[in-house]
């Protein structure tokens, strides 16, 4: 892999790694905002889930010996950050896992949108879909933490 399309492949790959991170993060202080157990359970396990992500991606960043700071975050990346922090002393466990499932909606549409790319590599392709699947499989079922 030579040329523009490293570069180009390294950026997206570098601004879902990102993102990855930052959904952790945002687990994170989920996790530490509501009160029933389950829920927290939920967001911890999320959290440790997209960090897992984020390191995969890191470890395929390294593997096409991507140039650019795979940690480096881009200025004009725009993530939606999915809990407001002022509005976690109002808002109850229900609406913080709302605003979870919406973030999750949004990344499986971020994974689509890198999916497109034909020439992807295969192993990228592969983990990308995987990564995905979970995401899907996880807003699939979350119906049950929603009836609690």
């Amino acid at each position: 892999m030579m040329g523009k399309y490293v570069i180009k492949l390294g950026k997206r790959l570098t601004d879902l790694m990102e993102k990855n991170y930052d959904a952790e993060k945002e687990f994170k202080k989920a996790a530490n905002k509501v009160k029933l157990a389950k829920l927290k359970s939920y967001f911890i396990n999320k959290a440790q889930e997209r960090h897992d992500f984020g390191d995969q991606l890191k470890s395929e960043l390294q593997g096409i010996d991507h140039k650019n700071n795979p940690t480096e975050v881009d200025k004009y990346r725009s993530f939606p950050i999915w809990i407001d922090i002022k509005s976690w002393f109002f808002e109850d466990d229900e609406a913080m896992l709302k605003k979870a499932i919406n973030g999750d909606i949004m990344s499986i549409e971020e994974y689509n949108d890198v999916l497109k790319n034909n020439a992807l590599p295969y192993a990228i392709k592969e983990l990308l879909k995987i990564q995905k699947h979970t995401i899907e499989y996880s807003v699939m079922n979350i119906r049950e933490l929603q009836d609690l």
